[in-house]
């Protein structure tokens, strides 16, 4: 962690289990490693509310009895999971994303999307990003370096 801190140059740093691998205790682990967020808390087949809110918090750990020194920043989408998953259309996977990105904006809560750069290599993925970027044009963003409340509209940085 202290290379990849000096390599980029930032003191606070996040991240994610690969293939979202993730577990109560994934929580003390990277809080062990001094990361600063995590976003794993999605379905891999499922799009949806995992974590039941899309609103930034700062989880429990059960274990050592206290709130843990991280925000989760819960994961609402992943690209696999609307075309491979899911089997959506292209067409479908914009309707669906639509009204999640509708519920995260009325309650004032972070869209989170996960979209691999090996998508970008299948160009009905690579369209569909595109087309989901271009329905977030405009939207604010959720900076968990500067929020404090742990609460943002947007997608996550």
């Amino acid at each position: 962690m202290q290379l990849l801190r000096q390599v980029l140059g930032e003191s606070s740093l996040g991240g994610r289990q690969h293939y979202l691998r993730w577990s109560p205790e994934s929580w003390r682990h990277w809080e062990m490693c001094g990361l600063a967020y995590d976003s794993t808390v999605g379905y891999a087949d499922q799009i949806g509310f995992r974590a039941g809110t899309c609103i930034p918090y700062r989880p429990w750990l059960l274990a050592l009895d206290r709130e843990a020194n991280l925000i989760e920043i819960p994961l609402i989408v992943m690209d696999g999971t609307l075309l491979h998953y899911m089997g959506l259309t292209p067409h479908e996977s914009l309707e669906a994303v639509g009204e999640l990105v509708a519920r995260c904006r009325a309650v004032g809560g972070v869209f989170t999307l996960l979209w691999h750069n090996s998508s970008l290599m299948d160009s009905t993925a690579a369209d569909l990003y595109r087309g989901l970027i271009d329905s977030l044009a405009g939207s604010d963003h959720y900076d968990w370096r500067t929020s404090h409340s742990c609460v943002g509209v947007g997608s996550a940085r």
